[in-house]
C-alpha cells in the first residue's frame, strides 16, 4: 500500500511555496523577467481561484452540492502547477526526450498528491479534477511560453544549494492553510461558525484518522462561536 500521507504533503503548502520560490529565483537570476512575470501572474491568478472557491464556502455555503463541491484542490491545484515547472527547468540542459519525461514524471507525482487526497478522504471527486484542470493549465502556459523564448541558462551551483534547500524543507511540518482560510471566510462574512459540507466524503479504504474530517453540513454549524476545534489544532487539513 502507497503512503498515501507522505504522498499528500507533496502538495502541502510547506513544500510548494519554497518551490515556488525557487523557481521564481531561478528566473530572476537569470534574468528571465518576462518569464518570471508570468509565473507570478500565473501562481497568483491561481491562489486567488482556489482561496476564493473556500472561502466562498466556508464563509457563505457557495458551493455545489450535487457535486459534492466546496472548493478548488490546493494540494492537487499547486502540485500539478509547480512540480513541472520544477522539471522542466531542471532539465533545461537535457535532451528533448528526457525532459519530456521529466515533465510527465512529475505530472505523475501530482496525478498521485490528487488521488491521495481522495483516498484520504479530504476531498471530494470534484474538488480534485478541478484542482487537476487548474494546475495543469498553469504548468503547461508557463512551459508553452518558456518554449516560445530562448532557453534559460541555470547556474549547477544554484541549482545544488537549492534543491539542497528543498529537501530540507520537505522535513517541515504541514502547514495549518485550512484554519487561516476558516479565520479569514468568517472575518469577511461576519458569521461566527463555518459552512460546512452535508455528503459523507467515501472512498474504498479504512481510514478513521481522515473521516474526522469528513462529514459535514450544508448550513452553518451549530457548535458554540468560535473556530472549530479540528480545525484549529490540524496541521494536515484539507486544502
Amino acid at each position: 500500500m502507497l503512503p498515501w500521507t507522505k504522498i499528500t504533503h507533496l502538495g502541502d503548502t510547506s513544500l510548494i511555496a519554497p518551490a515556488a520560490l525557487l523557481i521564481g529565483l531561478w528566473l530572476l537570476v537569470a534574468r528571465r523577467h518576462r518569464l518570471l512575470f508570468w509565473w507570478c501572474a500565473l501562481l497568483t491568478w491561481t491562489m486567488l481561484l482556489v482561496a476564493g472557491s473556500k472561502i466562498a464556502f466556508i464563509g457563505w455555503g457557495i458551493g455545489i452540492p450535487t457535486l459534492n463541491f466546496t472548493g478548488i484542490s490546493g494540494h492537487t491545484t499547486f502540485a500539478m502547477a509547480v512540480w513541472p515547472v520544477l522539471a522542466f527547468l531542471l532539465l533545461q540542459r537535457s535532451s528533448p526526450l528526457l525532459r519530456a519525461g521529466g515533465v510527465v514524471f512529475a505530472l505523475s507525482i501530482a496525478v498521485l498528491v490528487g488521488f491521495s487526497r481522495l483516498v484520504l478522504q479530504f476531498h471530494s471527486t470534484a474538488e480534485v479534477v478541478a484542482g487537476y484542470l487548474l494546475g495543469a493549465t498553469v504548468s503547461i502556459v508557463f512551459i508553452w511560453i518558456s518554449g516560445s523564448l530562448r532557453h534559460t541558462s541555470l547556474s549547477r551551483m544554484l541549482l545544488a544549494t537549492s534543491l539542497a534547500a528543498l529537501l530540507a524543507a520537505s522535513s517541515i511540518q504541514a502547514a495549518p492553510t485550512q484554519y487561516w482560510l476558516i479565520r479569514v471566510a468568517l472575518y469577511v462574512s461576519g458569521h461566527e461558525q463555518p459552512f460546512v459540507r452535508s455528503q459523507r466524503l467515501t472512498f474504498p479504504v479504512d481510514n478513521r484518522r481522515a473521516i474526522r474530517l469528513a462529514i459535514f453540513h450544508y448550513q452553518a454549524s451549530d457548535g458554540p462561536a468560535g473556530l472549530p476545534k479540528k480545525a484549529a489544532g490540524d496541521q494536515d487539513s484539507p486544502k
